[in-house]
């Protein structure tokens, strides 16, 4: 039945996502032939710079509109009078969350790719990717790791900071449905509530790290830490992520074992 689920969850998103992403590559290869034209012709040029304006502005909302569709479909497949007919259903209410999140996510991991694949039709990215890559290749030197290790790290780090934020936000609707009124509103103050908690826990736990290792602070200090050092505050930074994504999962998971719609 989770398969079910998670098929009719990812077709649902798909409607509200696809055009986006016809859209970002459409306007892509609008710019690419408005590019060809632009030095012989002031009016392409004028619309070329006009459509060049709002690829950035989409491309940059991209990622926040893929993040406020699963926020919705959460909301409204689950909380919403729609959430009646979907609790009747035989699952559980762990396999409906874990339904959401991993949609969420792989929309997620589609819209960077989306965006990416855009940009490389629009503009010769060779260059750009050429010093990415040069700037890792020199980052994995420095650490004393393989590049390898880098890329995993940045790709761990961003999906997990991802699922971060969306299930602030699944746990904060979770906990706005026990007011009777005004439940979107006291959704919207219990994520906030939860970001500022998250982010004092995070300074202590930093501030803990310093006191259990002190050399890590001395280094920092002196503006000259070790590989040693660097990957140990950033394999902190990614597990201190990893505990806070948990504790908003079962922040959710909680709230909607025990739902009530009524």
């Amino acid at each position: 039945m989770l398969g079910k689920i998670l098929k009719y969850d990812l077709k649902s998103m798909g409607k509200s996502l696809l055009p986006l992403y016809a859209g970002l590559i459409g306007m892509a290869f609008i710019l690419k032939l408005l590019s060809f034209g632009t030095d012989s012709f002031s009016v392409l040029q004028i619309i070329y710079n006009f459509m060049l304006v709002f690829f950035i502005i989409f491309e940059i909302g991209a990622i926040f509109y893929t993040f406020f569709v699963a926020i919705k479909r959460y909301y409204k497949n689950l909380y919403s009078d729609e959430g009646y007919l979907t609790h009747t259903l035989p699952v559980t209410s762990g396999q409906l969350l874990i339904s959401k999140v991993t949609t969420s996510l792989l929309y997620f991991i589609l819209t960077i790719i989306i965006m990416l694949l855009s940009i490389m039709i629009c503009f010769d990215t060779s260059e750009l990717f050429k010093l990415i890559f040069e700037g890792i290749s020199y980052l994995a030197v420095a650490l004393n790791v393989s590049e390898a290790a880098i890329y995993i790290w940045c790709v761990i780090f961003m999906l997990v900071s991802y699922l971060s934020y969306v299930l602030l936000v699944y746990a904060g609707i979770g906990l706005g449905q026990s007011h009777s009124n005004n439940k979107i509103i006291f959704s919207v103050v219990y994520s906030v509530v939860l970001y500022y908690i998250t982010q004092i826990i995070a300074v202590v736990a930093l501030g803990l790290l310093f006191v259990i290792s002190p050399d890590i602070m001395s280094a920092i200090n002196q503006n000259n830490p070790s590989p040693e050092i660097i990957i140990q505050v950033l394999m902190y930074s990614l597990g201190l992520c990893v505990v806070v994504t948990i504790g908003y999962y079962l922040i959710a998971y909680n709230r909607l074992k025990h739902l009530n719609l009524n």
